[in-house]
């Protein structure tokens, strides 16, 4: 599958939008190892199956539309965040979020084991997972760049070492790099009020999903 992406499961009913109608996905519970939901277009046709399939050891459970996955329009307009509706920010218009807040400096404390740690701490929705661009000049003044994961973070950002880059940073000042952007945990993100939810789907069997598990999501 061409796409994908993650997110936090919620226990509940959540419509992901993806940007696209698929014409197949995958939903994997990313922490537990419990059986993948799968879906394809091809499943509208027998109502049996059109919400998808539950593939548990070769062991198939068909999936109406009202248990398992089911293709959304988009055009519905959000009055009011909620985690039920989450969406990729780069599906979504003009949305851009940056979570760095307060943090303006990485600084590397081993280099090599990539750790290192910020001057301030991030906006709260940053950490493992989260994408981040580092921007410096070498000693003869050129710019330089790097674009990773925030790959391992100790309690806090702010400590030495306790924050792990992927793949390892190289060498920058000791005064630090500057922090252009830092991403979300998850690569999905409430929807905010006021966003026009894009085309996507709604995925309603939950029975999988306990609550605040990372979520992984395949989709072409």
């Amino acid at each position: 599958m061409k796409n994908f992406a993650t997110f936090l499961g919620t226990g509940a009913a959540m419509t992901l939008g993806l940007g696209v109608i698929p014409v197949r996905l995958k939903i994997r519970n990313l922490i537990t190892g419990l059986a993948p939901v799968e879906w394809e277009a091809g499943f509208l046709a027998d109502t049996a199956v059109a919400g998808g399939i539950i593939d548990a050891a070769g062991t198939y459970t068909p999936q109406t539309a009202a248990q398992g996955v089911v293709p959304v329009i988009g055009g519905t307009l959000i009055t009011t965040a909620a985690t039920s509706s989450q969406v990729l920010p780069g599906v979504a218009g003009n949305l851009k979020v940056n979570y760095a807040g307060s943090a303006t400096l990485f600084y590397m404390d081993a280099a090599s084991t990539g750790l290192g740690h910020f001057n301030a701490a991030p906006t709260s929705g940053c950490g493992q997972g989260s994408k981040i661009t580092l921007a410096w000049r070498d000693i003869n003044g050129n710019p330089q760049q790097y674009q990773g994961r925030i790959a391992y973070v100790n309690t806090t950002f702010v400590t030495a070492s306790y924050v792990g880059l992927s793949p390892h940073c190289p060498s920058i000042p000791a005064t630090g790099a500057t922090i252009v952007h830092i991403g979300p945990q998850y690569d999905f993100i409430t929807a905010p009020a006021g966003l026009v939810m894009p085309d996507g789907v709604k995925l309603i069997n939950t029975t999988y999903m306990t609550p605040a598990v990372k979520m992984g999501i395949w989709w072409e």
